[in-house]
């Protein structure tokens, strides 16, 4: 499965960008399948400073 592994300063600034505020952000770690490689995934919440896009 391909997936996007952005830091977190970007998407801070991808959601301040689109009119958001970062609230919260953590992550979930994983060891993997066995012998396969961990995988981490970040976990943000945010609240919209109010500018609704249509």
């Amino acid at each position: 499965m391909q997936r996007w592994v952005l830091k977190s300063t970007v998407w801070t600034k991808l959601l301040d960008a689109h009119g958001f505020d970062l609230v919260d952000s953590d992550t979930v770690h994983d060891p993997g399948p066995d012998g396969g490689a961990p995988v981490a995934t970040s976990l943000f919440r945010a609240r919209s400073r109010g500018r609704h896009v249509l």
